[in-house]
């Protein structure tokens, strides 16, 4: 069962988080499910049956659905129990993934939005530039390391940034793809779970995630002819970002694990702080 309780969602809490929505795309609610899921079975991509879905709030207080029970078993646990069957499951997700990438536009954002623009004018890279700008600022204002490190880490930040090709077609990205965003069924098959940031993007940023989110992993879903510039500038988006957003949830203090929302925070940091070093 999914649940769209917006008094659950300890990162919209956080007024700041809006603006960045509108340009790199929510990832939270009952009509972004409905349409992404929609639009992913016409691809044929594997994911739970929806059941029924109700966004009327005539029962409850919040936006659910009840979809296909395919298991509860995500990636990790699946290959725990069945290591022989890895490099299998591995090639029928790389597969996907495939599939998902290769459908590409020549326009970035959510897939229930794009159809609506008619121009963009800022180049992807420069709204992430703007949004890892955000990030930084707010880290120095929080975090010591980054405050006496601020300087540094913004010239490393344009120096990525200026590195970046012009580019004006994007693929199909889940947003947010790491092993437990991926359940496997019975049978061998994986299935794509939280979909509700399923957007048009660089493909870059999605690999730049599941690189350090599959760790050794990876190699089984790696691409040859990635941007390898994007791959850095989005790695350290990524980590400042991954700092930034999990921060902000432990300062809330009532976040129901917070001390692994700690553990991100710290994970994140010092791989952004690591960019130092090279």
């Amino acid at each position: 069962m999914y649940v769209w309780d917006p008094s659950e969602n300890y990162i919209l809490r956080d007024g700041s988080i809006e603006s960045r929505l509108e340009t790199l795309g929510a990832s939270f609610g009952a009509e972004l499910f409905e349409f992404n899921h929609k639009y992913m079975n016409q691809l044929g991509l594997s994911l739970p049956n929806v059941l029924y879905l109700d966004r009327t709030k005539s029962s409850y207080p919040f936006d659910f659905a009840m979809v296909e029970d395919v298991g509860n078993v995500d990636l990790p646990k699946y290959i725990q129990c069945h290591p022989e069957s890895k490099k299998d499951v591995f090639e029928k997700l790389n597969e996907m993934l495939t599939k998902m990438h290769s459908h590409k536009i020549d326009k970035y954002g959510q897939l229930n939005k794009v159809a609506e623009i008619l121009n963009q004018s800022s180049p992807l890279e420069e709204v992430i530039l703007e949004n890892s700008l955000q990030d930084l600022e707010y880290l120095s204002e929080n975090v010591t390391s980054i405050r006496k490190n601020k300087d540094r880490l913004t010239e490393v930040l344009y120096s990525l940034y200026d590195a970046v090709p012009p580019r004006k077609e994007y693929g199909m990205i889940h947003g947010e793809l790491g092993p437990d965003h991926v359940f496997v069924r019975q049978n061998g098959q994986p299935v794509l779970i939280d979909i509700e940031g399923v957007k048009f993007f660089d493909i870059e940023y999605e690999h730049s995630f599941m690189k350090f989110r599959f760790n050794d992993d990876y190699d089984y879903l790696r691409y040859e002819n990635l941007d390898a510039h994007r791959m850095r500038f989005y790695k350290l988006h990524l980590h400042m970002s991954y700092t930034s957003g999990p921060l902000r949830v432990v300062q809330q203090g009532d976040f129901p694990d917070i001390e692994f929302m700690r553990d991100i925070t710290k994970y994140n940091l010092k791989s952004t702080l690591s960019f130092l070093l090279e």
